[in-house]
């Protein structure tokens, strides 16, 4: 059964006049919302969760109900996890979904299991993959691969890992309702606001940070849209890629090349009847 629109309604809209109250927008709590005991839990390094219960945020932080958390293995882990690296994705395909230990503890102890079976406090050493999946060493450089060397560890503390992206990260309410989402499909205008994201962020990809010079180059940024929307052109929502990056992104396996993630930089690949077919 279809509701009748209560804001079409005069007699309510005279009453919310003299009452002065605005017209707001409702959007109901998400449901799973975490717990109380949940967050007292994740304070004290203690809650037990599975690797297909931890969501990746959109910067690359795991995050459980919307709070940024770091995971190990309690039994074998010398190494906590704060990113989605190439291990865990590893064991994601492996199918290997073990008991990980999810914390927002910033001391640097983690519980860990003795072989009697018995937790422990010790201090367990950050995932240097992690640290290339994030970019956290800004002074790592890239070798002929793309892939950061030189990380420095010591350069990682807990504490300005929570304060950069924030223990306790609450997930803000979605910005469309039901009404108002926009249609996945491209604007009319998606040209002209793909040229000039591109044109703002002077051709460089956000990923990889290469810089495309010369005009064939350039044919190869696109503009990506974060969540997966076609219709929301919100700057927010907008990323400008290499083809090769965007490529790889979540549900993008349909985009040529994205499953050798090899470099495509050849004036051949971006032949006119290709183009054509393309929405940058």
């Amino acid at each position: 059964m279809k509701l009748p629109d209560f804001t079409n309604f005069s007699s309510l809209n005279q009453l919310r006049a003299k009452m002065k109250a605005q017209l707001v927008e409702y959007a109901p709590t998400p449901k799973g919302a975490i717990s109380f005991s949940e967050i007292d839990k994740l304070s004290r390094g203690e809650l037990e969760i599975s690797l297909d219960q931890i969501e990746i945020r959109p910067d690359g932080i795991f995050s459980f109900k919307g709070r940024a958390v770091i995971v190990h293995i309690p039994e074998r882990d010398k190494k906590f996890h704060i990113s989605d690296c190439d291990t865990i994705k590893w064991m994601k395909n492996s199918g290997r979904y073990e008991r990980y230990i999810a914390s927002e503890r910033k001391d640097g102890l983690f519980n860990v299991r003795s072989e009697s079976g018995k937790m422990n406090l010790i201090k367990l050493d950050v995932c240097m993959k992690c640290l290339r999946e994030i970019k956290w060493d800004k002074r790592a450089r890239s070798n002929q691969s793309g892939n950061l060397i030189n990380v420095d560890k010591s350069s990682f503390s807990i504490k300005d890992f929570f304060s950069k992206y924030g223990a306790g990260y609450i997930s803000q309410q979605p910005y469309f309702s039901s009404l108002t989402m926009p249609n996945n499909q491209y604007t009319d205008d998606w040209q002209e606001i793909s040229k000039k994201i591109r044109q703002d962020n002077n051709f460089t990809c956000h990923k990889c940070g290469w810089k495309a010079e010369a005009p064939w180059e350039r044919r190869q940024m696109e503009v990506h849209h974060i969540n997966g929307v076609k219709g929301d052109n919100r700057p927010s929502n907008l990323q400008c890629l290499c083809h090769d990056c965007h490529a790889q992104q979540p549900l993008h396996s349909h985009m040529p090349n994205a499953s050798q993630g090899k470099k495509i930089r050849s004036l051949d690949f971006y032949s006119t009847k290709k183009r054509k077919r393309r929405r940058y």
